[in-house]
């Protein structure tokens, strides 16, 4: 995610995607910027605290995030 600039400068601390997308479900339709802080907010936290990635992937707040962001670089493509 970081080669492809995928994880963005932002307050992630205190952006509670859990509340704002609980299992990443309405984040295939979000704005992209709130998938990208969905991907950044992961990955950070598992710094933090080991699991955070596997926990995004089994609730499918992770898939569903780069799910939008595949389909936005995909629609940006095709203009």
């Amino acid at each position: 995610m970081y080669r492809v600039d995928a994880i963005v400068g932002f307050p992630w601390k205190k952006w509670d995607r859990k509340s704002a997308y609980p299992g990443g479900k309405g984040v295939d339709t979000a704005p992209v910027a709130d998938a990208a802080g969905a991907l950044t907010a992961v990955v950070r936290a598992e710094h933090f605290n080991d699991g955070t990635i596997l926990a995004a992937l089994g609730d499918g707040a992770l898939p569903s995030a780069l799910q939008r962001l595949r389909t936005w670089h995909e629609q940006q493509a095709n203009q």
